[in-house]
């Protein structure tokens, strides 16, 4: 349970919260305390509640950054949030509440090679989501990769695989230890 408020502290959060500070970077300097406790502590010193401009909708505290960040350029959600340095779940909230002023502009592939809608601010249509790859062209893809990023794993598995495929056809003569001491290996095909 944290501690009771101190005055130094309620002098911390009305001094950043005047100054147009979010509540992460308030939340620097008052380690002890979580962005739910701001808000209720902003309540019971009546600190004005920021609101969208020109609407009677609140304003979350992070909202202000995340707008002036999307409204530079279009952003994915990991992006928004480095931009605007808040908290991926804040950047939830805020495409949740503002969803009517902002869409999808265009779709793009994060590291994870999923695709990632790229917001914009402003009403519009939303870009159609691409359809997913072929799962035929999609290990073609990794195949290529793997035999050029690791041509040893690549050389393995063909030679396992050429392997497997001989045994099975037949084409693999694997002769007794007992005969090979008898008579040699003449005629045998080297493994």
């Amino acid at each position: 349970m944290a501690p009771d408020w101190t005055p130094d502290e309620d002098a911390i959060l009305a001094r950043g919260w005047k100054d147009g500070k979010t509540a992460k970077q308030i939340l620097k300097e008052l380690p002890l305390r979580t962005e739910s406790a701001l808000r209720k502590r902003r309540d019971i010193l009546q600190l004005p509640v920021r609101r969208v401009f020109g609407s009677d909708t609140v304003m979350r505290a992070t909202a202000l950054p995340i707008w002036n960040a999307l409204k530079r350029r279009p952003s994915t959600r990991v992006e928004l949030a480095a931009r605007a340095a808040v908290g991926s779940q804040s950047i939830s909230n805020f495409i949740k509440e503002n969803r009517a002023q902002i869409h999808v502009s265009s779709w793009k592939r994060s590291t994870g090679g999923k695709y990632v809608e790229v917001f914009k601010a402003g009403a519009g249509i939303d870009a159609p989501k691409p359809a997913p790859k072929p799962r035929k062209q999609t290990y073609a893809e990794w195949w290529q990769r793997l035999k050029r990023e690791r041509p040893d794993v690549a050389g393995h598995r063909i030679a396992r695989d050429n392997h497997r495929r001989d045994v099975r056809q037949g084409r693999l003569v694997r002769r007794d230890p007992a005969v090979q001491a008898l008579f040699g290996t003449g005629g045998a095909r080297a493994e």
